[in-house]
């Protein structure tokens, strides 16, 4: 009886790390991507600002803020950050 209940265990603990090892690869690849989701906005975020540089320095240079504001505005609200 005594062997029967030890192979069970085993079993058992087997099949769970099993499982415990399978949740962190999904977890692992989740974020992942999630980091990769998030340095391809931050890349993209980076090109489009340096696009713009000129556009942010004329309007702070002739005290145009509300345009300069919308402007930021508008690009938050494309990059879900607003």
């Amino acid at each position: 009886m005594f062997p029967q209940k030890l192979s069970f265990r085993i079993g058992f603990f087997l099949a769970l790390s099993i499982l415990v090892i399978e949740a962190l690869v999904i977890f692992s690849t989740v974020f992942q991507e999630k980091n990769k989701q998030i340095d391809q906005k931050v890349e993209l975020l980076n090109l489009v600002t340096g696009a713009l540089q000129g556009d942010f320095s004329r309007a702070i240079q002739h005290q145009r803020y509300l345009s300069l504001s919308d402007t930021v505005s508008e690009i938050t609200r494309q990059f879900g950050a607003d």
